[in-house]
């Protein structure tokens, strides 16, 4: 199937001109200095945005050829990878166009760090370079094709390197994709296809001709594609040459297209009409940082200075969100399930039946704002006390299910696993038996997850301390205990920062998609493992400030010799569970000499300095990070050298939570 012959017959001159090679290399070096700039500001000083978001703008995808000038406009495969999965080490969530406009029709702000990807024009490169880590990093993206060529065997005719090197490089450097093609991509429902006009003419001062032309596009798309309502992207697209002028806006908009992007280098700000949203072309010398910056509101100056000096303000646009009569599809509201989902919210406990009786009662006080329903699953690690009595009681009283569930197998992962099966919801929300939940807990949560579309969502864990008692423990000593008051804004989780299990919801579809928490962690450690696998599967996770539990904190938990064992045991698990599987024997390696000189360089001296000033909380934070850097070496030494330094005796006597010996470790101990 082949969409070029209807223009077969037509002699299309109307094309932009190709850019002075001279003037694209200053042009280019500009924004790589510019970019370079911002990128270490934004390293230093952080994102400078509020309420805005970013669109990525790329158009080919293909490898440099040997011998040959650089194609233009066009990012090697290998650098595409790398572009996107700095962006998602960096904490920013993709969104899809579609998704972006819907909530912008129902007059929601678009949450921090979100980012839309989008192709021009149709290479198919797209097809064979940018689909398959798109595929497997689960990322929509818009591709806005120019109809008039689908299929084509010959270059765009307004791809002038394409046109000058297509005697001398592989034809899927420069050909269209094929509407085949095209079909199989929007059939993944990852990749949604917009408009870009039929022939990518130059339509300048030529309103008429391009509402013709937008039409043919747009019938098109909807007879080949499983599209209703389509997203438009001005062929050339900047604004202050006038390739977005006022005039072809307002065509595109009595076409019904949903949007008009230009490619104006900026943020798109709350207000702003989506006929007017600008976006970022991505270099082949773009990294994820540079990046990061342009998305960070480090770069929107400098194309502002380039305008001025060339004395070519940009044209005025209306900032009308919508004409009368004239349909936008993002303004239609997204009908509401039908069915309510259900949250299962998993609770394990070990002897804490006091404890336990607390934590369920604030769980049956949970509001669900007729949003959801929800079941609470008590998986019991085989304790010794009246926890199944605990449960039993108070699943008599509550008008919320409460299953109990029973598991030989110390550890917790072995328990979260087992209340897992035990479990019918199509979310698990992750509670401590030791925690208290305020009554709107669950329902921020489920309302994080609704706004954001993120398949995990984390919130604040405050330990359950005075006034007092918070003072006196400071920072480093709280975070110890797992106290977590990450951001002050709902946004994705940053860098490596991940959730934890003792406050965090998260659909079945992940466990589906990645499996369960790892039963190789006896001594913590295994909810880490699950969401730096998430992470790297591709699932966007969220923090929301708004779901705060209350985290008690047993006087025993307090003493040095069990923040010591917690510490040791912590920085041994992460040295040969975590950074081994990730890094390599070399890389825990070098890890552990770089906590060494952090020891010596700054936990040190500060423990030190809080010793002079009877700081206990500071003298116990900093003993904290000394602990788990020991932990973390005497876990390098197994490693490197078993036999010569033995440490079966040190690893033995680190103790599993709640005085249960750690299995694991007197199994090889007595094996060895």
């Amino acid at each position: 199937m082949n969409m070029a012959s209807p223009i077969t017959q037509r002699t299309l001159t109307r094309f932009a001109p190709a850019e002075d090679s001279l003037r694209r290399t200053i042009s280019d070096w500009g924004i790589r200095g510019v970019s370079a700039i911002g990128a270490a500001a934004c390293r230093m000083v952080g994102p400078r945005v509020a309420g805005q978001f970013g669109i990525l703008l790329y158009h080919r995808i293909a490898n440099d050829i040997t011998g040959i000038e650089k194609p233009s406009i066009n990012v090697p495969p290998r650098q595409f990878e790398r572009q996107i999965r700095g962006l998602a080490e960096a904490g920013f969530v993709f969104w899809s166009l579609r998704r972006v406009l819907e909530h912008v029709a129902r007059g929601e702000r678009i949450p921090p760090y979100v980012i839309v990807l989008t192709f021009d024009d149709g290479f198919e490169g797209v097809y064979r370079n940018a689909w398959p880590i798109l595929r497997e990093l689960k990322i929509p993206a818009t591709v806005f094709l120019a109809t008039a060529y689908l299929g084509s065997k010959q270059p765009f005719p307004f791809d002038h390197w394409g046109q000058s090197h297509s005697n001398s490089v592989p034809p899927s450097v420069y050909r269209p994709m094929t509407i085949e093609q095209c079909q199989e991509l929007a059939a993944s429902r990852l990749i949604e296809f917009g408009a870009h006009t039929h022939t990518h003419e130059d339509f300048r001062n030529r309103p008429d001709a391009f509402r013709e032309d937008l039409q043919t596009n747009v019938t098109a798309l909807k007879e080949m594609l499983p599209v209703t309502e389509v997203a438009f992207a001005f062929p050339y697209g900047t604004p202050r040459l006038g390739f977005a002028e006022e005039a072809l806006t307002l065509a595109a908009r009595e076409v019904g297209v949903s949007c008009a992007l230009t490619t104006r280098s900026s943020l798109v700000q709350p207000d702003e009409s989506p006929f007017e949203w600008g976006r970022f072309t991505v270099f082949p010398w773009d990294t994820g940082a540079t990046l990061a910056a342009k998305l960070g509101g480090w770069y929107g100056w400098a194309p502002a200075i380039k305008d001025r000096l060339l004395g070519r303000p940009k044209p005025a646009l209306t900032r009308t969100k919508r004409m009368p009569g004239v349909p936008i599809a993002a303004e239609a509201m997204v009908a509401p399930s039908q069915q309510r989902p259900t949250i299962s919210v998993v609770v394990p406990t070990f002897n804490r039946a006091d404890w336990l009786a607390d934590a369920l009662r604030s769980l049956v006080r949970q509001r669900t704002d007729d949003k959801f329903e929800m079941e609470i699953v008590v998986c019991d690690n085989a304790s010794t006390d009246d926890t199944a009595a605990v449960v039993a009681t108070a699943a008599e009283s509550s008008a919320i299910p409460i299953r109990y569930c029973f598991q030989s197998q110390p550890g917790d992962a072995p328990t979260r696993n087992f209340a897992l099966q035990q479990s019918s919801g199509d979310w698990l929300a992750f509670f401590d038996d030791d925690q208290l939940a305020p009554e709107n807990w669950l329902s921020e949560l489920f309302v994080a997850a609704e706004r954001t579309g993120g398949s995990i969502v984390g919130g604040a864990v405050q330990l359950d301390l005075t006034a007092a008692q918070r003072t006196e423990f400071g920072s480093y000593l709280r975070e110890a205990l797992r106290e977590t008051n990450l951001y002050t804004q709902l946004q994705p989780y940053l860098r490596r920062e991940l959730p934890g299990t003792g406050n965090a919801l998260v659909a079945r579809s992940v466990f589906d998609a990645i499996g369960t928490f790892s039963e190789s962690f006896i001594n913590g450690g295994s909810d880490y493992d699950f969401f730096a696998r998430a992470r790297t599967a591709g699932f966007a996770m969220w923090y929301t400030p708004d779901a705060v539990i209350r985290h008690r904190v047993a006087p025993s938990r307090l003493s040095a010799e069990h923040l010591r064992l917690d510490a040791l045991s912590g920085g041994a698990e992460h040295a040969g569970e975590v950074d081994l599987e990730e890094h390599g024997l070399s890389g825990v390696l070098g890890r552990g000499a770089a906590r060494v000189g952090q020891a010596l360089l700054i936990h040190g001296p500060l423990m030190l300095s809080a010793w002079l000033r009877n700081d206990r909380g500071g003298i116990l934070g900093r003993r904290i990070r000394l602990w788990r850097t020991e932990g973390y070496l005497r876990r390098c030494i197994d490693l490197v050298a078993p036999k010569l330094f033995p440490q079966q005796r040190f690893f033995g006597s680190l103790s599993y939570r709640h005085g249960r010996p750690n299995i694991k470790a007197l199994t090889k101990n007595v094996t060895s």
